[in-house]
């Protein structure tokens, strides 16, 4: 669905119109992570296969004749199903009593749904162009994020385990710390991305969750 759904929607609308299209930090493999985060500059070198059809259809995008990437770092909010999310899977498991397992060196920059949809709504009217990271301040391990779902409902601390990526045998690899510089979009928008300060409950999220956004400029194009 990355590679080929994308490829199809290029070849459809790519003459017609601009594609904004939402990637992943899971294109960065996080073994040798730069100061301060990848920027844009960055060569992606995914070691999972979903971050590997991410990157192929990055390459599928930047062939049509106006396009926006946005990388995202790790969303937390709740997802449609209510337990697809970093956060309500998590919880969908607490809840039951069931265990969870989670890596203690295996870093996302966190960035609240909510202020994924403000951003990128921000993007679109300003007319952005060209491909920019997406992700909050504050950069979590997984273990961590279970760890706050943990301590907010109060769950039983046994329920939550770490691990780190070299121990886990059996599993597809695994990324380390792909935690990302956002600066250029905040820069282009002149705007500051809002940090995750506390992981919500699970429950439906509507239009009242995203704050007003205006235009500030006019974007162009780049990388």
């Amino acid at each position: 669905i990355n590679a080929v759904g994308t490829r199809s929607i290029v070849e459809v609308f790519g003459e017609s119109s601009h594609i904004t299209y939402l990637s992943t930090d899971l294109v960065f493999s996080g073994n040798s992570p730069p100061v301060g985060g990848y920027s844009e500059t960055d060569t992606p070198d995914p070691v999972s296969v979903a971050g590997a059809t991410f990157v192929h259809a990055e390459n599928h995008i930047r062939q049509a004749p106006s396009w926006t990437i946005i990388r995202l770092g790790l969303p937390l909010g709740p997802s449609v199903t209510g337990d697809k999310g970093a956060v309500d899977w998590i919880e969908s498991r607490f809840v039951r009593d069931l265990p969870v397992t989670l890596f203690y060196d295996e870093y996302r920059s966190c960035i609240s749904c909510a202020e994924i949809a403000r951003i990128t709504l921000s993007a679109l009217l300003n007319g952005l162009k060209g491909l920019y990271h997406l992700g909050g301040p504050n950069s979590w391990s997984l273990f961590e994020v279970g760890k706050r779902v943990l301590s907010r409902a109060s769950y039983p601390s046994h329920l939550l385990t770490g691990l780190r990526r070299h121990q886990e045998k059996e599993g597809p690899p695994r990324i380390g710390d792909v935690s990302l510089d956002s600066r250029l979009i905040e820069t282009a928008l002149g705007d500051t991305i809002t940090p995750v300060t506390d992981i919500r409950a699970p429950g439906p999220c509507v239009s009242s969750d995203v704050p007003p956004v205006s235009v500030r400029c006019r974007g162009k194009q780049t990388n």
